[in-house]
């Protein structure tokens, strides 16, 4: 019955704008707000995602209006690969995590210049000739 109710809305909508989906798509929107039937029995195989996703937001929401705690001495203390887990866990609950390539932490690595092997690929992918060297 409510496959019916939707197929003969769409079927209606189509009929007014002569097969034109976009139109009828436009139509059928425009009813729902006048028509909470035609909106429910649309919305009803996606109800329980929408209900999901519409949960998860609030509670993220929630999780970050909360005030950031810092860490407590005892683990700044520690050397630094003992601290990486409670930094890595304490960026992700205040949700403000490190850009990547933008660490403050480690030494700047520099770039190597490529082998000349590597070159001679390039060009022979390329076409520009000179067989690599073997």
């Amino acid at each position: 019955m409510a496959k019916d109710y939707v197929f003969n809305r769409v079927k209606e909508a189509l009929r007014l704008h002569r097969g034109n989906t976009i139109k009828a798509r436009q139509q059928l929107t425009a009813w729902t707000y006048e028509d909470p039937k035609l909106l429910h029995e649309l919305a009803r195989p996606h109800l329980t995602g929408i209900v999901a996703y519409v949960v998860d937001r609030y509670l993220r929401h929630e999780e970050q209006s909360k005030v950031s705690r810092p860490l407590p001495k005892s683990v700044l203390d520690r050397p630094a690969d003992e601290r990486f887990g409670r930094e890595l866990l304490k960026t992700m609950v205040d949700g403000e995590p490190d850009v990547f390539g933008e660490e403050p932490s480690g030494r700047p690595v520099s770039k190597s210049k490529a082998s000349l092997r590597h070159q001679d690929t390039m060009r022979m992918l390329a076409g520009k000739g000179r067989k690599p060297v073997k």
